[in-house]
């Protein structure tokens, strides 16, 4: 399985359950509209965009976290994959306004 397969598979896997939990946990009073995203495979890289959602590098640079419009943390997507045994680094971009991720 190529490893942008993996990454999108893994990310659409983490995405569905943020998803779910936002909606699920939000309180009345201080809910946050609910974190949407589209994700693509674009040639070699892997595209998700977040609608109500940002996406922040860790500051230990293994993972990225999703937060809601409120800045609540709903997820952490890691930064590597296991292949055969072995841990291979996932590369992230994001964009200026933390709404689109890049593997």
């Amino acid at each position: 399985m190529k490893l942008h397969t993996l990454a999108l598979t893994a990310f659409s896997a983490a995405a569905a359950v943020t998803v779910s939990a936002a909606t699920a946990a939000a309180a009345p009073e201080t809910a946050a509209a609910p974190v949407s995203y589209h994700a693509a495979m674009v040639g070699d890289s892997v595209f998700a965009t977040l609608r109500d959602g940002t996406f922040e590098l860790a500051a230990d640079r293994r993972s990225v976290t999703v937060s809601d419009a409120l800045g609540h943390v709903l997820d952490t997507l890691p930064l590597a994959a296991e292949v055969d045994g072995r841990q291979l680094p996932i590369r992230p971009e994001i964009s200026g306004d933390a709404r689109t991720l890049t593997l």
